[in-house]
């Protein structure tokens, strides 16, 4: 997510997705635009980042096969949503 938005929005994200979600505002999943950023809960300790393009999808890191992109609607992923957040761009 640092290189999707430094390369997109010329912005500095922190390293963790827990320093990430502390940014921004909450959005309710029917409200996402592409550039928000979608955090799952994939453990009790863990959480996954992507960044939503539109269309229910999502761009994220696998570690099975990489960069790629998948379906909020998906069986796995849509059990472990926990939230969306608007970042500012101008935040620091």
């Amino acid at each position: 997510m640092q290189r999707v938005f430094k390369d997109g929005f010329s912005f500095s994200l922190p390293r963790t997705s827990h320093e990430q979600i502390k940014l921004g505002s909450r959005v309710a999943k029917d409200d996402l635009i592409a550039g928000d950023l979608i955090f799952f809960k994939t453990s009790e300790q863990e959480r996954h980042v992507g960044v939503y393009v539109g269309d229910g999808k999502f761009l994220h890191a696998s570690v099975k096969v990489g960069v790629t992109v998948s379906k909020l609607d998906n069986q796995y992923w849509k059990t472990k949503y926990d939230q969306a957040r608007r970042i500012n761009h101008t935040e620091t």
